[in-house]
Parts: structure tokens; C-alpha cells; sequence
């Protein structure tokens, strides 16, 4: 790996990814078993997928704040709602559109995790070096999905929707503790035209990217 600060946001992708395919596929599974209907299925996925159609309004903050600080606190807020599904689903609480309303929100700061990180990867990586960290980071985005998504079926028989939100939890305490040891001398803020220009592009390229799995 290339060097000590980016083999933490490697790891912490790699672990924040587990988490949120876990829990992405877990949440579906309650709401079925909860509702026993397919349109709320329909509803709960649409929560997970309309976050990344609104990233665009987050580009200039984004731009303007430390990425480190910014990636510790997004991954804190999942870690916070997750453990109000943790309290939700230990309590019987059978009302979909609260937990609807929380895996939306919890969807919105995953989704923001993922510009920020594309910026954050060339301050901490020479010019030369940023195409092996792309492929370093696309391993940690798409194979954690992979490898997950394929488990949380058999952790959810294993366990329980409860004890795999709870494992799911652990994940992103150790996410922020990860990111949290990435060191990073940042300048307060950064309005450079070419900054912004390369922020754009990365937003749009991921609405691209979402509006091709939506459409296929």
C-alpha cells in the first residue's frame, strides 16, 4: 500500500462498506418481515438511492471544510443512527416509516462519504501514485460490497435482524476510529477554481454511475 494515511482510509472504507451493506440488507429484510409488503420494499429502497441523486448540494461544503473531519463526522452520524435502529428494533417498535426515515438519512451521510474520500485520496498520495490508489480504493469500495452483500443473508439467519445491526454498529466505531488516526495538514478552506472543478467532476460522475444502476 502506498503509504501509512492512505492504508487507513483503504481500511476504513473497506470496513465502512461491510457496514453499510449490512445493514442496507438487513433493514430490508425487517422491513419485509415488519410490512409483509412489497411496496414498502419498493419505498425503503428508494430511501437508499435518492441520497446519491443529492450530493450535488453538498459540493461547495465539501469543498470548503477538512475532508478528515468531514469523513469522521459523516461516519459518526451512520454509527448514531444505527444505534437508534439498534434501539428501535430491540423495542418492537413497528412503525416502517420511522425506520424508512432513518435509513434515508443514514443513506444521505454514506453516500457524502464517498466524494469526500475521492478528494481526500490525492492530498494524500504523489501525483504518480493516484492511479494505484484509485484501484486500491475501488477494491475497498466494490469488494467489500461484493463479499457482504453475499454474507448478510446467512448473518441475518445466523444472528438475527438485531444482532447483525449491532455487528453492523461495530463496523463503523471501528470506521471512525480509522479515519480518525489519518493525518492530514489541511488548509482551512479551499475555494481554488480547480479544486471545485475536480469536486464537480466526481459528484457527477457518481450520479452517472447512479442513474446506470437505476436505469439497468
Amino acid at each position: 500500500m502506498i503509504n501509512a494515511n492512505f492504508r487507513k482510509l483503504v481500511l476504513g472504507r473497506a470496513v465502512g462498506n461491510a457496514g453499510d451493506s449490512i445493514y442496507m440488507i438487513a433493514m430490508n429484510w425487517f422491513i419485509l418481515q415488519l410490512t409483509n409488503s412489497a411496496l414498502w420494499i419498493g419505498i425503503m429502497n428508494v430511501a437508499t438511492v435518492l441520497p446519491g441523486v443529492l450530493l450535488f448540494l453538498f459540493g461547495d461544503s465539501i469543498d470548503r471544510h477538512s475532508k478528515r473531519r468531514l469523513l469522521v463526522a459523516v461516519e459518526f452520524s451512520q454509527l448514531v443512527i444505527v444505534v437508534i435502529l439498534i434501539g428501535l428494533v430491540a423495542l418492537h417498535i413497528k412503525l416502517p416509516g420511522i425506520y424508512v426515515g432513518l435509513v434515508f438519512v443514514a443513506a444521505l451521510f454514506g453516500s457524502l462519504a464517498y466524494p469526500i474520500q475521492d478528494t481526500l485520496v490525492p492530498l494524500l498520495v504523489e501525483p504518480d501514485q493516484l492511479v494505484q490508489a484509485q484501484a486500491d480504493m475501488s477494491i475497498a469500495y466494490k469488494g467489500t460490497d461484493y463479499v457482504f452483500n453475499a454474507l448478510s443473508g446467512f448473518l441475518i439467519s445466523l444472528c438475527s435482524v438485531l444482532g447483525v445491526l449491532i455487528m453492523d454498529a461495530a463496523t463503523f466505531v471501528v470506521t471512525v476510529a480509522t479515519f480518525r488516526r489519518i493525518k492530514l495538514a489541511e488548509p482551512r478552506q479551499q475555494h481554488t477554481r480547480e479544486k471545485s472543478l475536480y469536486l464537480n467532476q466526481i459528484l457527477v460522475s457518481k450520479l452517472s454511475a447512479l442513474i446506470s444502476c437505476c436505469v439497468y
